[in-house]
C-alpha cells in the first residue's frame, strides 16, 4: 500500500486524469481493527431489527436468484422454462432488488453503517463553496494528506519515512501535553505555539494556503490529529514576538479563528450525514445528567457479576466504586443549554431519574431535536477485557441496571435528533493508561475515540458534540455552552462551534486551548440545532 501511495503522490506533480481518484480509493481501503470491530458490533445490533433483518434476507435471496438466472441464460440450460420467461424473471428480480436496496438506503440507522468507498465526484458535490475536506492516513512508515475542495485536490506526504512518522507523532504528543499535560495535578501549562505552527505546516502541506482561506474544514483525522483538535493548530507564528503574559493567547492565529471545523468518521459517513434530512421532531430539547452514585456494597453483593456488554462482566462493587469516584456534572449545564435555545419548561432528567434502563425504556426520544447528556464517558477496554464497549455513566436503576448506557444500547435508541451533546470528561478520548489499553487488546487508542459518537450517529443523530479531554465545571464552560446553543438555534452548528470558541479565545483568561479546544463536532455541521419551521409544520410543543 505504501509503495502504491508513494507512486501516486509522485505522480500528482503531473497528475493523470485518474491519479487523485486512485489515491482516494486506496486511502479509504486502509481500515483499522478497532473501527472494523465497532462497525461489526453495530451491524449486529442494527440488523437485529425485524424489518431490517427481513430486508437483508430478501436481498440475499434475490442476489442468489439473479445469479442463478444469469448462469441459466448464459449456459443455455433453461430446462422447461423458455428463455424469454427466464429473462423476464431476471428483470423482475433485479427490479425487486433495486426496491429492497432503496428501502435499506432509506433507513437512517442502516445508512450510517455504509462503509462503501466514496468517490471524489461525490465528495466534491457535497462540499459547499469555501469548504475543504482534509483526510489524513497513517500507515506503518508514512502519513499521507489529502485535501479536497469543490474545485481542487491535493495529495502529499505529511511524513515520508519511518523516522519522520515517529517525529510527527511525537510532535503531536508534545503539543497535546502543552494543552492538558498538567490536568492531573490541576495545573495549566504554557501552550507551545511554535509546535502548533510546525504541525500545521506539516499537516496542511501544499494545501496550507487553501486551508487558511477556507471558511469551513471537515477533518477525517489520523495520526497526530486522532486526539488533538486541528483548530488548536497555528497558521502564523513570530518566534521573536514577546509575550507579556505566558498564558494569554488571545492574539494567536489559531485555525479555529478563521474556519468552522467539524470531524468526519469517514468520507462515506460525511456524505450520509450531509444528505440526511433535518429532524422532524416536534420538541426542541431534552437533557440528562448529574448521575447519582449508589451506596457502597460489601460481601456477596459487591462480588455480584454484571454484564457490561459483549461478554465482559464486572463486579457490582467495582462499577459502584467508579460511579462514586466520578463527580456528577451539575444539572446547571442543562438549564443553561435549554435557556440559550429559548426552550421553556424543558425536560431535564437528573439524579435517580437518569438511569440506563429509564433512557432505554423511553419511547419518545425521537420527538426531540436536541438530546444533551451531561455525564462522564468510558472508553472501550475500560475494564481490561478486549470487548468491553464504550459507555456513558448513568445512575443505577432497577435490578437490570448496570449504571452504564453502553455502545450497543445507545445504537438501539430511536432518535430523530439534529444534535446529541456529550459534554463531559473523556467522552471520546482513548484509554490513557497504556498498560490497560494493551491488556484490553486496544493498541490504537485513537481509533476508539469515535465509539460513542458512532453509536449515536447510528441511532439517527445528524451531529454529535463531544470532548477530547476533561472540561472544567467553571465559568468558561458555561460560557461555551451558552454561546454555542444561542448561535445553533438559528445558525449552523459549525458556525455555533466557531462563535463559541472565538468568544473564549478573545478573553485572555480563557484563550489557552485547554478551555476552548476540547469540544469537537462530528457529522453534518451545516444544519441548525433546531430545524427551521416550514409554513406547513405544526408548532413545537412543550415537553411532557
Amino acid at each position: 500500500m505504501q509503495d502504491y501511495l508513494d507512486l501516486l503522490v509522485a505522480e500528482s506533480a503531473k497528475p493523470l486524469p485518474d491519479t487523485y481518484d486512485r489515491f482516494f480509493r486506496a486511502v479509504q481501503a486502509n481500515g483499522e481493527p478497532a473501527v472494523a470491530r465497532q462497525l461489526s458490533q453495530l451491524r449486529t445490533t442494527v440488523t437485529a431489527d425485524g424489518t431490517i433483518a427481513t430486508a437483508l434476507r430478501e436481498r440475499a435471496d434475490l442476489e442468489r436468484e439473479i445469479t442463478r438466472l444469469r448462469y441459466a441464460l448464459a449456459g443455455g440450460k433453461t430446462g422447461e422454462a423458455a428463455p424469454t420467461d427466464l429473462s423476464r424473471a431476471r428483470t423482475a428480480a433485479e427490479q425487486r432488488l433495486l426496491a429492497v436496496d432503496a428501502k435499506l438506503a432509506a433507513d437512517p440507522r442502516y445508512r450510517t453503517l455504509d462503509d462503501a468507498p466514496a468517490t471524489l465526484a461525490e465528495l466534491r458535490g457535497a462540499l459547499r463553496p469555501g469548504e475543504a475536506f482534509l483526510k489524513l492516513t497513517r500507515l506503518d512508515r508514512r502519513i499521507y494528506g489529502l485535501v479536497v475542495t469543490p474545485d481542487r485536490t491535493f495529495v502529499y506526504h505529511v511524513a515520508d519515512s519511518e523516522a519522520a512518522t515517529r517525529a510527527v507523532e511525537t510532535l503531536g504528543q508534545q503539543l497535546r501535553a502543552s494543552i492538558d499535560g498538567g490536568l492531573d495535578v490541576g495545573k495549566l501549562v504554557p501552550f507551545d505555539e511554535a509546535r502548533a505552527y510546525t504541525l500545521f505546516r506539516l499537516v496542511a502541506g501544499p494545501a496550507a494556503t487553501t486551508l487558511q482561506a477556507s471558511r469551513s474544514i471537515v477533518v477525517d483525522p489520523a495520526g497526530p490529529l486522532e486526539t488533538l483538535p486541528i483548530g488548536a493548530l497555528v497558521t502564523r507564528y513570530d518566534a521573536n514576538a514577546v509575550r507579556a503574559d505566558p498564558f494569554d493567547f488571545s492574539q494567536t492565529a489559531f485555525l479555529a479563528r478563521t474556519a468552522s471545523i467539524s470531524n468526519a468518521l469517514s468520507p462515506r459517513s460525511f456524505l450520509v450525514a450531509r444528505s440526511t434530512p433535518a429532524s422532524r421532531a416536534q420538541r426542541a430539547f431534552i437533557g440528562f445528567g448529574q448521575h447519582s452514585a449508589p451506596a457502597s456494597a460489601t460481601g456477596v453483593a459487591a462480588l455480584r457479576p454484571i454484564s457490561v456488554g459483549y461478554g465482559c462482566s464486572v463486579d457490582y462493587g467495582r462499577l459502584a466504586s467508579l460511579s462514586r469516584t466520578l463527580k456528577p456534572i451539575s444539572a446547571r449545564e442543562l438549564g443553561i443549554a435549554a435557556g440559550a435555545l429559548q426552550v421553556r419548561d424543558a425536560q431535564l432528567l437528573t439524579g435517580a431519574a437518569f438511569t440506563d434502563t429509564s433512557v432505554e425504556a423511553r419511547g419518545d426520544l425521537d420527538q426531540y431535536e436536541v438530546v444533551h447528556f451531561a455525564t462522564h464517558g468510558l472508553t472501550e477496554g475500560m475494564w481490561g477485557c478486549s470487548k468491553s464497549p464504550p459507555a456513558l455513566v448513568t445512575s443505577f436503576g432497577d435490578a437490570n441496571s448496570d449504571g452504564l448506557l453502553s455502545f450497543s444500547e445507545i445504537a438501539q435508541l430511536r432518535l430523530d435528533a439534529n444534535l446529541v451533546v456529550l459534554s463531559a470528561c473523556d467522552t471520546a478520548a482513548g484509554v490513557r493508561d497504556e498498560g490497560l489499553a494493551r491488556s484490553a487488546g486496544q493498541e490504537e487508542a485513537g481509533a476508539t475515540l469515535e465509539g460513542l459518537v458512532r453509536a449515536f450517529l447510528t441511532a439517527n443523530a445528524r451531529a454529535v458534540l463531544a470532548t477530547y479531554w476533561q472540561v472544567s465545571a467553571e465559568k468558561e464552560s458555561d460560557e461555551f455552552i451558552r454561546a454555542f446553543y444561542a448561535r445553533a438555534r438559528t445558525g449552523t452548528m459549525g458556525e455555533a462551534m466557531q462563535d463559541a470558541q472565538r468568544a473564549l479565545i478573545a478573553q485572555p483568561a480563557y484563550s489557552h486551548p485547554f478551555y476552548w479546544a476540547p469540544y469537537f463536532l462530528v457529522g453534518d455541521s451545516s444544519k441548525t440545532a433546531l430545524t427551521p419551521a416550514s409554513p406547513l409544520q405544526s408548532p413545537r410543543v412543550a415537553a411532557k
